[in-house]
């Protein structure tokens, strides 16, 4: 099984079966979208699974899945420009054959395609996206927190 991208961060915030991680910019941080806030403390990754029991303060390794920001590109700009494409060629050809105007049928045919795919992206990526097959997770807790009243 291949092994995705591997960062080390802080537990920041925990929420049911997730916690939020706040890593360090690397190198491979320009290329990948994982994380949802950036500012001058790092990179904040949010929901990631978390099957370990990390909690607030831990040091941990978080896996980011890969071929996940492929799949996300996919979604996000290769299905509307398909769907475009896919609803344009439909729409001429139907005003060839029914005698429409055949530019502008493509035309209206192609926005509802990309209407369509807006739609599908809307609810059937989202699903496949935050699966736990793309989810970051933690792999592995490096240090406990230190406990505050030792």
């Amino acid at each position: 099984m291949e092994t995705g991208l591997i960062e080390c961060g802080e537990v920041v915030g925990v929420g049911v079966g997730s916690v939020d991680v706040r890593v360090t910019a690397t190198e491979a941080c320009a290329n990948c979208s994982h994380c949802s806030k950036v500012d001058k403390d790092g990179m904040l990754i949010s929901d990631v699974r978390n099957d370990v029991g990390a909690e607030q303060g831990d040091r941990v390794e978080v896996e980011i899945p890969p071929g996940t920001d492929i799949r996300a590109g996919m979604y996000a700009y290769i299905l509307p420009v398909a769907a475009l494409l896919v609803g344009y060629g439909a729409g001429n050809t139907l005003g060839i054959m029914v005698g429409w105007d055949p530019d502008l049928t493509g035309a209206a045919l192609g926005v509802l395609g990309v209407a369509g795919g807006m739609l599908f992206m809307r609810t059937r990526a989202r699903k496949v996206l935050s699966s736990d097959r793309f989810r970051p997770a933690v792999r592995a807790i490096m240090s406990r927190a230190r406990d505050s009243r030792v």
